[in-house]
């Protein structure tokens, strides 16, 4: 999979690196980054930006693939949809701030204490 993406007035384009699954009777072992080694020998080999997928779903772990530059960015799918607040979780878990856009406020407020956030009347 590759996206054409424009950033600071350049054109770039991202290696999502997706392998296997292209026939039924396929079997490839699943587990934690299963996929992160094809993005990282991709990144390494022809030098462009690569996305890591493949059951990241620990934002610890997101990071890491970030740090040590195993992949440019990092995809999240299925963890989304069992998650819809996984960012936020994460930036909690990894210790950055989270501002509240203020039209979500009175939603914020319910999740403020399973987030520890604070809410936009707090800020």
């Amino acid at each position: 999979m590759f996206v054409w993406y424009v950033h600071g007035g350049s054109e770039h384009v991202l290696n999502g690196c997706i392998v296997g699954w292209a026939v039924p009777f396929q079997k490839m072992p699943v587990s934690e980054g299963y996929q992160v080694p094809f993005a990282r020998a991709i990144r390494q080999a022809v030098q462009i930006p690569t996305a890591a997928v493949g059951l990241i779903t620990r934002a610890q772990h997101a990071q890491e693939l970030i740090e040590q530059q195993d992949a440019d960015l990092v995809l999240l799918a299925r963890e989304l949809l069992r998650d819809p607040f996984w960012a936020l979780r994460a930036a909690t878990i990894l210790g950055a701030p989270i501002r509240c856009p203020i039209q979500y406020e009175r939603a914020w407020i319910s999740k403020r204490i399973q987030l520890n956030t604070e809410s936009c009347s707090d800020q």
